[in-house]
């Protein structure tokens, strides 16, 4: 029995498919019509996933959908109501009856978009429902407390549930504009950078500032650790998100935090001290929604998902100093993994006797044979040696100082690329940051790379670490190590990391394994293969492309390796 889930219609579109209970195919659709955070129908990440089975559309048993489209329509009424007249622009928005419709003939457009005549049964469930699922499903715990952080579902800024077994019960939740995700990106907008997209940049600020504006964000958020229902209040009079505007921060956070940075403006101290106590708020918040999900559930497993599940500072701090002896994330905790659970919560419910499949890695994209990959190369005009090895001349070419793009087997189905769409590099290099940054990225100097460590080194380099494979876990890197690897240490101390096994990804293990016979070290700079502003490379097309555009000294696609002619 096939069921497929669909995320459409507002960001991160994407499409999954479930086969008899356990995940096979994954993809957002960015990766195929190359605009990043794309919002369109995932026409062709559903096309990959029904050809990946090798079925057609009319064999799903079912399609499950990642939101309740009528059900916001009452949460804007209430708004509307108790805001009023504030609250005109966000009306206007959320009942655009164009939108819900697209939402509503989900099975419309698929008979249109594949040519299939049969009427393909759509359910609709509640975002956060769908990120709880995406999670706790994925999870290798039988029952566990389960916690969805983002900007905003239906009416659920964040959800607080339990899960035992193949069922989800709701416990709660945070409704909007009780939002930590559009409070961050608020800020983010504030300062000067594109919210919804810039608040990576800003988690990365944050670590060279110091807290100076603790106390001003605490006026913010209001912490209620005692409180049975609310964990913590927004003042949401510092924002304009709860009333439709464009602009997400009011005139009143500019009288707390002076003024706002322009787009090119330069980044200053102050800058950076505000990320910095934006980032302690933050940090603050969800361990109080940890403690108090803790008590009120008593378990000693926790399930992430959520946009703001991706934050590696929070979710360091949060097993560390969190109440849970467990934690798994879902690694596409964004909404492009809530395809993920609009599959596996009908798949679950229609099949009593189907087994919970733990997540053991993300490679659930697209692949290329080597003679794709050579039919791209030729047609690109691009010389090229063929490698019975990659991994040993890859590791060769990185001891030599060179950056590498990877391109190898199926695609990381979410927003880290973790060894298969990767740009590669020698962490031992201090210069390299900037290099990458620069010359091959083209984005902000200071923003941090991922060091991708082997498994069983971790505890060489790592202080209080587990098991990182989803590259979702900042950790305090030992001091003496720092020194070995400065190209991928943050200017706190921490690094967001990657621990590779052979298990999860042979090719890349192998990899480092080798980088590690020729200079000691094994770990080596990992970041996601593409230029800033534009998604991760899908196709060997893409990947050449990107390597055309930017600065890396070699690519190597399957078992090719084309070298840039000097």
């Amino acid at each position: 029995m096939y069921f497929l889930g669909l995320t459409s219609g507002n960001h991160d579109s994407s499409a999954a498919l479930v086969k008899d209970g356990e995940l096979i195919a994954a993809a957002q659709e960015e990766r195929f019509d190359r605009r990043k955070h794309s919002a369109a129908f995932p026409k062709q990440a559903v096309r990959f996933c029904l050809e990946n089975a090798g079925i057609s559309l009319a064999e799903l048993t079912g399609v499950g959908f990642y939101w309740r489209p009528w059900a916001s329509l009452y949460a804007k009424a209430f708004w509307l109501l108790k805001y009023f007249p504030y609250s005109l622009g966000l009306f206007k928005e959320g009942m655009n009856p164009h939108n819900f419709l697209k939402m509503q003939l989900i099975d419309e457009e698929l008979k249109r978009s594949f040519g299939c005549s049969r009427t393909i049964p759509v359910r609709f469930y509640d975002h956060h429902l769908t990120h709880a699922a995406s999670a706790f499903f994925l999870s290798p715990f039988e029952r566990a407390a389960i916690l969805t952080m983002d900007g905003s579902g239906e009416y659920l800024a964040c959800g607080f549930y339990l899960g035992q077994g193949k069922s989800i019960k709701k416990c709660g939740g945070l409704p909007f504009p009780n939002s930590l995700g559009y409070l961050y990106s608020a800020v983010t907008e504030y300062l000067g950078f594109e919210k919804n997209e810039g608040e990576g940049t800003v988690m990365g600020l944050a670590a060279y500032g110091k807290p100076a504006y603790a106390e001003a964000f605490r006026k913010i958020v209001r912490l209620n650790p005692n409180s049975h229902h609310h964990p913590y209040d927004i003042d949401w009079r510092f924002f304009s998100f709860a009333l439709g505007e464009s602009r997400w921060y009011s005139s009143r956070l500019c009288q707390l935090l002076g003024p706002p940075r322009e787009k090119n403006e330069e980044i200053t101290k102050r800058h950076q001290d505000i990320a910095a106590s934006l980032q302690l708020m933050l940090e603050e918040a969800v361990l109080a929604l940890a403690f108090w999900l803790h008590r009120h559930t008593g378990q000693e497993s926790l399930c992430l998902a959520g946009g703001l599940a991706l934050n590696c500072a929070v979710n360091g701090r949060l097993l560390l100093e969190g109440p849970f002896k467990n934690i798994f994330i879902q690694p596409a905790a964004n909404d492009a993994g809530c395809s993920l659970g609009a599959a596996l919560l009908p798949a679950f419910a229609g099949l009593p006797e189907s087994r919970r499949a733990p997540l053991s890695d993300v490679y659930f994209g697209p692949a290329y044979s080597d003679e794709k990959c050579l039919r791209a190369i030729k047609i690109a005009r691009l010389k090229y040696q063929y490698c019975s090895q990659p991994s040993v001349e890859a590791a060769r070419l990185l001891a030599l100082g060179k950056v590498i793009g990877w391109f190898q087997g199926r695609m990381e189905f979410g927003p880290r690329a973790l060894g298969n769409r990767s740009i590669i590099a020698d962490p031992s290099k201090p210069e390299m940051k900037n290099i990458v940054n620069a010359k091959v990225k083209f984005r902000e100097p200071f923003r941090p790379f991922a060091p991708a460590i082997l498994l069983e080194d971790r505890e060489r380099f790592l202080r209080d670490s587990t098991p990182s494979p989803y590259m979702l876990l900042a950790f305090k890197v030992k001091p003496e190590m720092a020194n070995l690897i400065p190209a991928t240490v943050h200017l706190d101390g921490t690094a967001r990391v990657q621990t590779v096994s052979h298990q999860q990804n042979p090719l890349f293990y192998d990899l480092i394994v080798e980088f590690r016979k020729l200079t000691g070290l094994g770990a080596v700079l990992n970041t996601s293969f593409n230029l800033k502003g534009e998604p991760i490379v899908c196709s060997p097309e893409d990947a050449i492309s990107t390597f055309q555009r930017s600065q890396m000294d070699c690519l190597f696609i399957g078992r090719y390796l084309v070298k840039r002619i000097q």
